[in-house]
């Protein structure tokens, strides 16, 4: 029999965003999301997914709930979920405050959420942490402190298998954490509009990542500052690299950082002609043209955290000329109507799609609503006539 392991870990990692269990139809749909493909349990001699799930006992527990549907649960893995959760917990837990969020298993909704209910939700979380034992590793890392959460990452890399998705013939590690981390805006976040490709293409940048974002940066830049210089025969279209970008700043109107003390993570996109590499900053969600002598090796503990721009798709708007690309009135159109503005964001729908630029991406289909009211932005653009310049 062909080699399951590979398939069991994909459905591991989709079952593991329900907590109380997914039902098939739950679970095959979600599969779909982040795969883009059915899950191909005939490929290895099974005629139902039940079966195929019960060759992992380890992984998956398979029960029926009161009103007798069939649910599929992921079992704890162990020391890897404690290490991951408090990773999570460290990383996102200011900027939950600041957005007076909480991850929470309710459905996504367009309203705001109960904040009793948050603050009870806050509370049983507290409670639940207050009970793990002075000499658990989750304790030990707590002690550790925001400051020190990439020496978390290293620690954390030890308990998880990195998943590829290689034979979906696109590079997205590391955006698997970062989908993850995304299952949790299950409320109204705010955020404002970085970048901004094309009408159907942008980057949220939420305020709450300031401080983290310039922390990244700063951090990245004292692990790299004594490396030596890559070549472009070490430079690949798809991998992450660590990028010196001074002039990123100024163009994305940001001052909190430290221009000639920062660093950044970038997706290379391709090579230019001479010493030029073109780069996705994912933390930012910009494009920039870097010298290839502002480029190092990224440090493998700043691979697995998640980015923090949001890539979004406004699903329903179209590109109305023949060729099928958007005229330059039509994008500076929309850059001036969305462009300093501080929305809320309210997430609709998580999913891979492919970019403008080529590259198998997890994007979110979002609406946004301008603080002041003034301005929503969703699917029903040409419906709502915003899109009728374009």
């Amino acid at each position: 029999m062909r080699d399951t392991s590979s398939l069991h870990k994909r459905i591991y990692a989709i079952l593991k965003t329900f907590i109380h269990g997914a039902t098939e139809q739950e679970l095959t749909s979600d599969f779909k999301y982040f795969a883009g493909y059915d899950i191909p349990f005939e490929n290895y001699g099974f005629t139902s997914l039940k079966d195929f799930m019960a060759t992992a006992p380890n992984l998956y527990q398979i029960k029926y709930d009161a009103e007798g549907s069939l649910l599929y649960i992921a079992k704890s893995d162990g020391q890897f979920s404690l290490v991951e959760n408090i990773v999570n917990r460290e990383l996102c837990k200011d900027y939950h405050k600041r957005s007076q969020y909480w991850p929470s298993e309710r459905a996504i909704t367009e309203t705001e959420t109960n904040p009793i209910e948050e603050i009870e939700q806050l509370e049983e979380q507290q409670s639940q942490l207050s009970l793990i034992p002075d000499d658990s590793t989750v304790a030990n890392i707590k002690k550790m402190g925001q400051v020190d959460v990439f020496t978390v990452l290293r620690e954390m890399k030890n308990f998880r298998e990195t998943f590829t998705y290689a034979d979906l013939g696109h590079y997205i590690h590391p955006y698997e954490m970062q989908i993850r981390c995304y299952t949790t805006f299950q409320t109204q976040f705010p955020a404002s509009i970085l970048h901004i490709e094309t009408p159907s293409l942008f980057s949220l940048f939420p305020r709450s990542y300031d401080n983290e974002r310039c922390s990244m940066a700063q951090t990245l830049f004292e692990s790299v500052a004594h490396m030596d210089p890559v070549f472009m025969n070490d430079i690949y279209c798809g991998k992450l690299y660590a990028v010196v970008c001074r002039e990123m700043l100024c163009r994305c109107g940001l001052h909190a950082c430290n221009a000639s003390t920062s660093c950044y993570r970038g997706l290379c996109l391709g090579k230019s002609e001479g010493s030029k590499v073109l780069f996705r900053l994912i933390d930012f969600g910009c494009i920039v043209t870097v010298d290839i002598s502002f480029v190092r090796q990224l440090p493998v503990e700043f691979e697995s955290m998640m980015a923090l721009s949001i890539d979004c798709k406004l699903d329903g708007l179209g590109v109305s000329t023949d060729d099928g690309k958007w005229t330059d009135g039509a994008i500076n159109y929309v850059k001036d109507a969305l462009r300093d503005k501080l929305f809320n964001a309210i997430v609709k729908q998580q999913y891979f799609a492919e970019s403008d630029l080529g590259f198998l991406l997890p994007f979110m289909s979002v609406v946004l609503k301008s603080d002041d009211d003034s301005l929503e932005i969703n699917s029903n653009l040409v419906a709502k006539g915003f899109a009728s310049i374009l």
